[in-house]
């Protein structure tokens, strides 16, 4: 069975040091821990599945490619092993395999709960801003792959994407789209109604 082992060292000032600073440092040594111990695990894993493929002959290694993962410590990059299958010519990641990742999947299921979890009672806003502060790493739009802004159908709706707006796909909110039907077809009440969709 594959082990991974870190080392935890913390240094405290001569003279002494208050609580707070102490326990800063230690909670930063821990989470540069808990990634360094996490990065040797899944390099271990991803090993002993290639060995395993490559001892019944069944694929080739063809690259490194990175994946970034936000984890409950943090951001961490994966640095995965793809292979071809020599059977059907298929690539694969054997490392994503057996995380249980689907393709280009960023985040565990742990960092999703939280973040459903606080986005379904906080504002959106907010919820950022807790979840950032839960797995200790800097959250924003500039991470965003895929931005979906629903709005009213004004133009200031885009400003909000700033400069990320090139990503952004635009949905018009329920309430806005059947008040618009209802306001352009009042002889048409089941536009407004939902029936027809």
């Amino acid at each position: 069975m594959p082990t991974a082992e870190a080392t935890i060292t913390v240094s405290i000032a001569e003279g002494g040091t208050t609580l707070g600073e102490i326990e800063e440092q230690v909670a930063e040594s821990v989470q540069e821990a808990a990634r360094e111990l996490l990065l040797a695990a899944c390099r271990a894993m991803e090993g002993e599945a290639i060995g395993s493929l490559r001892r019944r002959r069944q694929v080739a290694v063809v690259k490194t490619r990175p994946l970034e993962v936000l984890t409950r410590f943090g951001w961490v990059r994966l640095r995965r092993q793809q292979t071809v299958d020599k059977g059907n010519g298929q690539y694969r990641y054997p490392l994503d395999e057996v995380l249980g990742l689907a393709p280009r999947q960023h985040v565990p299921p742990w960092v999703q709960e939280q973040a459903v979890a606080l986005a379904t009672r906080v504002p959106y806003w907010q919820a950022t801003r807790l979840l950032a502060g839960l797995v200790e790493a800097r959250l924003g739009l500039s991470r965003a792959r895929h931005l979906l802004l629903v709005g009213d159908g004004t133009g200031s709706i885009e400003a909000l994407a700033g400069h990320q707006r090139c990503k952004a796909t635009y949905q018009l909110d329920w309430w806005h789209l059947t008040h618009a039907l209802r306001s352009t077809f009042p002889d048409r009440p089941e536009l407004g109604a939902g029936r027809c969709w």
